[in-house]
């Protein structure tokens, strides 16, 4: 890992030495390509933010020796790293907070709610539906004349009924 930290590193000071008329003097080769496209740039810092910047890339250079030379930062806070390999132990809090109250509560739901009542409901109605037609399957001939008979019965009947309330 550290490699790849020293290459960036590296990089950053050439480039940032491609360009460097922030403190009055180097080379502008950023700004000298791109005038013909915006236009000459103003520079707007001053002399505070340029301390500023020597003063962090200071300190930045200091930590990077100092990084080379020392112990990881694990070997003084071990819980430290277990804390940040855990993720802040998110993923049990969720777990326990979140995950494990909905799968009891649909657990509860699949067993005392879903399979008795819902279900049972869905199938007793095909149950009861296949228990009629078994007795009705008992009317059915299959003669035309026999559903004319039952036809005409009926509405013999119904003609019966109309004529007493007609009457009474």
């Amino acid at each position: 890992m550290m490699v790849p930290v020293a290459i960036l590193a590296i990089l950053a000071t050439v480039g940032g030495f491609i360009q460097t008329t922030a403190i009055g003097i180097g080379p502008s080769t950023v700004t000298d390509f791109l005038a013909s496209a915006v236009g000459s740039q103003r520079w707007e810092g001053g002399g505070a933010e340029i301390a500023v910047t020597f003063l962090t890339m200071i300190l930045a250079a200091g930590l990077f020796v100092s990084a080379l030379y020392s112990r990881p930062w694990s070997a003084y806070a071990p819980w430290a790293q277990r804390l940040l390999e855990r993720k802040y132990y998110f993923d049990e809090i969720y777990d326990w907070a979140f995950v494990r109250p909905t799968d009891w509560v649909a657990g509860f739901a699949l067993r005392d709610i879903e399979r008795p009542v819902i279900d049972a409901a869905v199938v007793d109605t095909g149950l009861l539906a296949r228990a009629g037609a078994g007795g009705l399957s008992l009317t059915q001939s299959g003669y035309f004349r026999n559903y004319v008979l039952v036809f005409v019965g009926g509405a013999v009947v119904a003609a019966v009924i109309l004529i007493v309330r007609a009457n009474s």
